[in-house]
Parts: C-alpha cells; structure tokens; sequence
C-alpha cells in the first residue's frame, strides 16, 4: 500500500521515507489522506457498477459477471473503511511478516463458535485453530482461535491386514473461549493499549510477533484484504525490555 502513496509534496520533498518522529508523524497523517482517496475511489466505482447491474437487469441481460465485479469491490470498500478507521485512531503500519513467525492471539468472530463440526480419532488430543470471520468494523467479538475438545469414546478402526484398532474420539466445543494474553507482554500499558484495540473492533485479529516471544515483542492489529490476500498489520503496542539493550 506504501509504494502507492505520493511520493513528494514538493519536488525535493520525498514523504513516504521517515528519520524521525515528525518523518514518521508526517507519513502518518500522509497515510489518512491516501486511505481516504482511496476509499472514496472504491466507492464511487461501486455506485457505478451497481448502476450498470440495475440498468442490465431492465434490459433482461445476465449480470453474473458484473456482479462478481461488485462484491469483489465490495470488499475493498470494507477493508479501506478498516484500515481508515485504524490510520484516523493513530495505528502505524508495521511492515510485513511470514505468517509461521506470528501467534494470533484473538480473532474477530460474529457468533463466537467456530464452523469446525466433525469428530476426529486421535492417539492424543487434537489441536486446531479457526481464522478471523473478517467483518465490517464494528461487528463481532474477539475470542480465542483455538478449538476445544472433549473426548466422545472409543471406536475401533479397521486396519490395512484386517486387524482394528481403538482409538479415541474426539468432538469439538462448539463455542470459543475467551482470548489468553500472553505472560510476556504483561504491563498494565500493553494490556490498555491491546483492550483499546479490541474494543473499537477495527481489527480482524490481535496477534504477538515474534511467535513464542521472550523478548521486544509486539501486539499487532491485523487487517485482511480479501482482494489481494494478505494481511496488514498496524502497531498496538511495543515491550522493550532494557536489560536487553
């Protein structure tokens, strides 16, 4: 999103490059004026395709095609309205991370049940997480990803030389507990900072980077776009821990 962003308000000035806090303070408020552009953008392109699907329709066309076009659009118009909402509250973008390296700690759900149903048979108990709903702002509640499960009995399983086998049956909790915030970001101003982030619901999910971090971690909001796939973080709150300095 970045490499979209004007890269000069004069012709020496280049603004998307920081030193500093006013460098950074700068791309900040550069950011809201983009996101806003660009959110206008998408939604005028939306009121014209919706136009053109109504006026199809008088004429007795098919509107398969358009129709893609507008959800995809649609969208969009949900994840720059987020990602506006995030940039106006103050968040900073945080750069990319591979997904491995990252520990989702909450993710915004709109029942607070995740849609895994079917039991499993395991030696040991089954793990498993569920991904974010990705809602419009201001919907759902964070929850727990991890899915809990319970044991069902026994059942024997036919093996390949016509012996069985018992092993346990597992079936998962339908609702999704309360998030656990993590032992190593706790100080009152990190846990503030991320119940702030949870309670204006911007964000899909909440997570800590690095994944099982000892030291410097940081509480990211996450917001997917669907459109391209990827994740994009924004900087809840920062632990630096000075006796690794």
């Amino acid at each position: 999103m970045t490499n979209e962003i004007a890269r000069q308000t004069t012709a020496d000035q280049v603004t998307d490059v920081a030193t500093g806090p006013v460098g950074i303070a700068a791309i900040q408020l550069q950011l809201v004026e983009w996101c806003r552009e660009k959110h206008a953008e998408v939604r005028r392109e939306l009121d014209v395709m919706n136009d053109a699907i109504q006026k199809a329709r008088e004429g007795g066309f098919k509107t398969r095609a358009m129709s893609a076009a507008a959800k995809k659009l649609e969208a969009g118009d949900a994840f720059y309205s987020k990602v506006l909402q995030a940039l106006e509250a103050g968040y900073m973008l945080f750069p990319p991370i591979e997904g491995s390296s990252i520990e989702v700690l909450a993710i915004r759900s709109s029942d607070g049940e995740h849609g895994f149903e079917r039991t499993l048979q395991s030696w040991g108990r089954p793990g498993g997480e569920q991904g974010a709903d990705i809602l419009p702002a201001g919907e759902g509640s964070y929850v727990s990803p991890v899915i809990h499960w319970q044991k069902g009995g026994v059942e024997k399983v036919q093996n390949r030389d016509g012996s069985t086998t018992d092993k346990q049956v597992w079936y998962p909790l339908n609702d999704l507990a309360a998030p656990d915030f993590p032992l190593v970001m706790a100080r009152s101003q990190c846990i503030d900072a991320t119940n702030r982030a949870m309670v204006e619901l911007v964000f899909d999910d909440i997570a800590i980077y690095p994944a099982n971090a000892r030291k410097d971690p940081v509480i990211l909001g996450r917001i997917f776009d669907p459109t391209r796939k990827r994740w994009l973080n924004f900087l809840v709150s920062w632990r630096v821990d000075k006796r690794d300095l």
